[in-house]
């Protein structure tokens, strides 16, 4: 019920009126409302701190936040991607870009970032003799992989693997 309400304030909250019988719930809303992934985290923590059908509710609560939670990290992420390379895409093009474009833009990043990924995963389970990487370990893997784009970002760069920025230019004439 918390996370619908936190769905609810977001949208608005000036307008959000939280129901009386609710109102203890005031508290959580407005303090994971705008981190979604700390909002995660205080649910997995109660999970983890029961048993049984409970702990079975709150698991499947704790997966549908965490998502939601990845989700924002990722549009954040391709979002900066697209403002960091976008300049220099209009520069080539000699004129700005539309929002179509834009979502071309994020497409090809997208794309470039799932063959990196991807290669560096196959790279890995190469060197492993039963060729699947463990769950952890394939966790830590892409951790820091997306540790390396976020630097980059950073520095206002765009990982593009074997791409380059003329691939999207080209694309877009």
């Amino acid at each position: 019920m918390a996370d619908n309400y936190i769905q609810m304030y977001n949208k608005n909250p000036a307008q959000f009126v939280l129901p009386s019988v609710h109102k203890k719930l005031l508290p959580i809303i407005e303090a994971f409302a705008s981190d979604v992934g700390k909002f995660a985290d205080y649910i997995r923590a109660l999970r983890d701190s029961c048993e049984g059908a409970a702990y079975d509710e709150l698991h499947d609560l704790y997966r549908k936040v965490s998502l939601r939670a990845l989700q924002v990290v990722r549009r954040q992420r391709m979002r900066k991607a697209v403002m960091v390379i976008n300049p220099e895409v209009c520069k080539r093009l000699g004129r700005p870009t539309t929002y179509d474009e834009q979502m071309d833009i994020a497409t090809c990043i997208g794309s470039a970032w799932e063959e990196m990924r991807t290669d560096m995963l196959n790279k890995e389970r190469a060197s492993l003799r039963t060729k699947r990487i463990p769950t952890e370990e394939r966790e830590v893997i892409l951790k820091a992989f997306w540790t390396n784009i976020e630097k980059k970002l950073d520095k206002g760069e765009v990982l593009l693997g074997e791409h380059d920025i003329d691939e999207i230019v080209e694309r877009l004439k």
